[in-house]
């Protein structure tokens, strides 16, 4: 931020206006970044031995930053050592997704609304609960997509902006089924099983164009109007629920995006055509479901959504409980062929 703020400051208005208004807006971000940052910082150095810790870290990175000039390049390095490095070895990322204690069903891979979201005989409001359930259980996709962002090599940059953007939309999808959760007075880390075995299985299973052709696949899928993101508005839009219809409608409009971001840059990078490509995530998808069985828990898994409907909407659930499946019918679909 600083080194924006003297960018900025420094820089002719007239002939540089352009990036001076670029910086204008990233400052404004960073301004945010930081205030949330500091008040994470209180949140997580309340104890006498978290504050020492926190500024033994801040020390080390502070030296390093200044060994390197600092953000621009133009301090002085110090003369002193630098402080022992903590990295012994060349990063190795950890892949496999992970939940914290916050999330007290995450081993429970029973998910109900991907089929009560399409069930037909389903009330609109028990399918709209199921909608935005899906929605927070869509933060495994930025998970996937992580890995496969990271492990891409040199691609150019537009693929990596466009790609981060689809990241970015993904976390906010979850977001929205949160905030909506919430919004109903739902404790949804503690009441629904928000599961990461998506990202298990294309992260754990899959190389990276595996994983991007599986994830293309579904959002091809999402693209019909009759079981897609249309049908998903509409069944938002019938029941009178708002929150849900514009979180909807925004989803819609980012998964047209996305599934023109897999046909700009990963169709080519497989060298098929895009049929070849859904084929090619058709099979990936099916050999990798079984997978999950090798990391549930069979007394874990249990069907939660009639319980959740009652307490929540006060009606018994439309869902009959041999019903259950760990698939999405619209993801089972996209994979029939």
């Amino acid at each position: 931020l600083r080194a924006y703020r003297e960018h900025y400051t420094n820089i002719n208005p007239l002939v540089d206006h352009p990036t001076r208004r670029l910086l204008q807006i990233l400052i404004m971000d960073e301004e945010q970044a930081v205030t949330w940052g500091e008040q994470a910082i209180a949140a997580l150095t309340e104890q006498p031995d978290a504050q020492t810790r926190a500024a033994a870290w801040k020390s080390h990175l502070e030296a390093y930053l200044l060994a390197a000039g600092g953000i621009m390049e133009n301090l002085e390095p110090p003369t002193e050592a630098l402080p022992v490095p903590r990295a012994q070895s060349a990063y190795q990322p950890d892949f496999f997704p992970r939940r914290d204690d916050r999330f007290v069903h995450r081993d429970n891979f029973i998910f109900p609304p991907h089929e009560v979201a399409r069930t037909e005989g389903v009330s609109v409001e028990e399918k709209t609960l199921a909608l935005m359930c899906k929605r927070a259980l869509e933060m495994d996709v930025p998970e996937s997509m992580a890995r496969m962002i990271v492990e891409a090599e040199k691609q150019p940059w537009e693929y990596y902006t466009a790609m981060c953007r689809q990241l970015w939309d993904e976390a906010r999808h979850a977001m929205m089924g949160t905030v909506y959760l919430e919004q109903r007075g739902i404790d949804w880390k503690a009441e629904i099983p928000l599961h990461p075995g998506f990202a298990i299985r294309l992260n754990q299973h899959l190389s990276p164009l595996e994983a991007h052709a599986v994830l293309y696949t579904i959002e091809q899928s999402l693209m019909p109007a009759k079981t897609g993101k249309r049908y998903e508005w509409e069944t938002a839009d019938e029941a009178g629920d708002e929150l849900a219809k514009l979180f909807q409608d925004y989803d819609w409009a980012d998964e047209v995006l996305h599934a023109q971001i897999g046909r700009r840059w990963l169709v080519p990078a497989l060298n098929m055509n895009r049929d070849n490509v859904i084929r090619l995530g058709q099979q990936k998808a099916i050999a990798s479901e079984d997978v999950l069985d090798q990391y549930a828990d069979p007394a874990q898994q249990v069907n939660w959504w009639p319980d959740f409907v009652r307490r929540v909407l006060g009606i018994e659930s439309a869902m009959k409980i041999d019903q259950v499946s760990t698939s999405d019918p619209v993801y089972r679909n996209a994979t029939s062929g």
